[in-house]
């Protein structure tokens, strides 16, 4: 490697094209212009050779909900290396790179999706959300008679419509559960894009299903079988400020014709749908690790969450030890020379961060150590949340 910085605009062609050849990915050929809406070459990090990028990544800041508030994360993307330039230490260089410049942008929380599982945890990164698989039997996924919700009002639209009515309903949810970003009006027009060269084989356009206060992503794949039709639903994003559009909008999905299942490759990982079945098996949930967080500043992201109950408890966090006291409104995070209460890594940190119930399954794998009695119970049950943590969306 001969230099690492950001690329400049007229390098960005060249920037998308190592990065589809490092995820063996088919040529697209709008793809530099559509990701180039999302993310500007200053917020890049490349590395070069003899003037030629051979590795790319990026880091656009956006708004992440945490417990209680919304906090500005780097949102680290688009990494990757050259099959040629493996193992020369390129990820890492990139990786240090970004998280010092997001630390200097003074963003406390660094997130991103992981491609394969075993890279990330050495830069700090802990699995904070789980994503849920979600597969359907349409046939058999009846909603209980006292489940709320009709699908008579259900509207269709085309996806190109417009996004104004489906972030309404997004902006209403978004600052009450933990995982979900911001999205800009780039980002909406990438959500509700069709471009055929992203379909699958035989998948029909996108089209939006909206309810009084819910909306559906979703596309149909038609098919066939000597028993007769075979179709399947892919629904991209289900988003219900309650109980009554949700409902609505499942009754919608899964009452289509020629239909014989449902998939949602990206659905909460506590996907509430089988207890509105009258049989739960007709739904079945995978679950797959989703957004991963490093923790940049131990303070400010452990006093801008809030709690569910009140805390007291030092913490050793790779050997430095914090003090943590969090009753209601009032949060402080300091240092301190107590003995410690806790001991877990920053990764293992950033995995509880967002509520997800990991620190007793941590601390089972022998990862987090309770060094004062009762002090796992108390940190679980104020880093709980309601729901646990999702993030809809992949960047």
């Amino acid at each position: 490697m001969n230099e690492l910085r950001p690329v400049t605009a007229k390098e960005w062609p060249e920037f998308w094209s190592v990065l589809e050849t490092a995820f063996h990915e088919r040529p697209w050929p709008e793809g530099a212009e559509h990701f180039g809406r999302l993310v500007a070459p200053e917020e890049t990090l490349a590395a070069f050779e003899d003037g030629r990028i051979v590795a790319t990544s990026a880091a656009p800041v956006s708004e992440l909900t945490v417990p209680g508030a919304v906090l500005p994360a780097a949102c680290v993307t688009m990494v990757g290396v050259l099959p040629t330039h493996r193992r020369r230490g390129l990820l890492t260089a990139m990786m240090n790179g970004l998280l010092a410049r997001s630390a200097e942008t003074r963003a406390p929380l660094a997130v991103l999706w992981a491609s394969e599982g075993p890279i990330y945890g050495r830069f700090g990164f802990g699995r904070a959300t789980a994503a849920g698989r979600v597969s359907i039997r349409t046939r058999d996924a009846t909603l209980v008679g006292g489940a709320p919700g009709s699908a008579d009002g259900v509207m269709l639209q085309d996806a190109a419509a417009g996004h104004d009515e489906v972030a309404a309903v997004y902006e209403q949810v978004r600052p009450r559960w933990p995982g979900f970003l911001g999205r800009t009006d780039a980002r909406w027009r990438d959500r509700l894009e069709d471009p055929e060269g992203r379909r699958r084989d035989n998948e029909r356009p996108l089209r939006v299903a909206r309810a009084d206060g819910g909306y559906a992503i979703y596309s149909v794949a038609p098919d066939w079988s000597d028993d007769g039709p075979n179709g399947e639903i892919t629904v991209r994003e289900l988003i219900a400020t309650g109980a009554e559009p949700y409902a609505a909008l499942w009754r919608f999905l899964l009452g289509h014709d020629l239909v014989r299942r449902a998939t949602w490759w990206l659905g909460p990982p506590d996907e509430p749908l089988g207890h509105m079945l009258t049989d739960p098996r007709a739904v079945r949930v995978e679950r797959r690790d989703g957004l991963w967080l490093r923790i940049l500043d131990v303070p400010a992201a452990l006093t801008a969450r809030t709690y569910a109950t009140p805390l007291e408890l030092a913490l050793a966090v790779d050997g430095e030890r914090w003090r943590l006291a969090a009753d209601g409104d009032d949060r402080a995070c300091e240092r301190t020379d107590a003995d410690a209460d806790l001991a877990l890594s920053i990764a293992d940190l950033g995995a509880a961060y967002l509520g997800a119930p990991v620190l007793g399954p941590l601390a089972f794998a022998g990862r987090v150590h309770e060094l004062t009695p009762g002090a796992l119970a108390r940190a679980a049950a104020a880093f709980a949340t309601p729901r646990e943590p999702w993030c809809p969306e992949v960047f």
